[in-house]
């Protein structure tokens, strides 16, 4: 039998010639075998169980598939995002990134922050809002900036509304509503006008209330329904 100089194992025959069972050696042997040492230049490879690197990684390296093996790589810092790299340790730190810009929108952050932020300030009318944190229906002269659909205007003296409004008490126009007034509009240099529409719009105005009064433009008339049919006020 060769003699084997690597592997410290028995080096008599397996079985023992008289009894034909393992050796008294082979049994201590495997009962307690000696260590074996694997002398290796070349790493082991992936397919084999090892990584295919022979390099010893620094500080933070980390083991990173390229679809054919590893590659040995550390965490890339962003934009106010910071990597340490230790002795078997990564920290990730946020370095810059404190705060949420509201742009262009009204909103701000209230203060820097590295969690949940909170807004403050007024959304504008292009971002949607109203540019204002109140509004009173008393005086509209605590919404300014308006420019939009909706309640819109580009003064605090213009205001139109693109829907239906429902107010619950009285509305005054350049004036205080008087008590007994629903509406009172007040003004030396301007008037109440009326809706103006052709008489084939009025008479397509789907159930009208009686009292509900219209500009007629085909008749140049105001008119007003009695409840049963379209009355023209003949002496306008």
């Amino acid at each position: 039998m060769a003699t084997n100089t690597n592997i410290n194992f028995p080096q008599s025959e397996f079985l023992d010639p008289l009894t034909g069972r393992p050796s008294r050696a082979w049994m201590l042997w495997l009962m307690s075998p000696s260590v074996v040492a694997i002398n290796s230049t070349t790493a082991l490879s992936v397919q084999s169980g090892g990584t295919g690197l022979s390099t010893t990684p620094t500080n933070g390296q980390l083991l990173i598939g390229n679809a054919v093996g590893y590659t040995l790589n550390t965490l890339t810092p962003g934009a106010g995002i910071g990597v340490t790299n230790g002795a078997g340790t990564i920290a990730v730190s946020n370095t810059g990134v404190r705060s949420w810009s509201g742009g262009a929108t009204g909103l701000t952050p209230a203060a820097p922050t590295t969690g949940a932020v909170t807004l403050a300030g007024v959304l504008n009318v292009a971002s949607g809002g109203t540019n204002a944190s109140t509004a009173s229906i008393v005086s509209f002269n605590n919404i300014t900036g308006f420019a939009a659909t909706g309640a819109t205007g580009t003064t605090s003296t213009n205001l139109v509304f693109s829907a239906s409004p429902v107010f619950s008490g009285s509305v005054g126009i350049g004036a205080t509503p008087a008590a007994s007034a629903v509406l009172d509009a007040q003004s030396t240099t301007q008037g109440v006008r009326f809706p103006n529409m052709t008489t084939t719009q009025k008479n397509a105005i789907g159930t009208p209330v009686a009292g509900l009064v219209v500009f007629d433009t085909t008749l140049a008339k105001l008119c007003v329904y009695s409840g049963t049919a379209w009355q023209t006020i003949t002496s306008v």
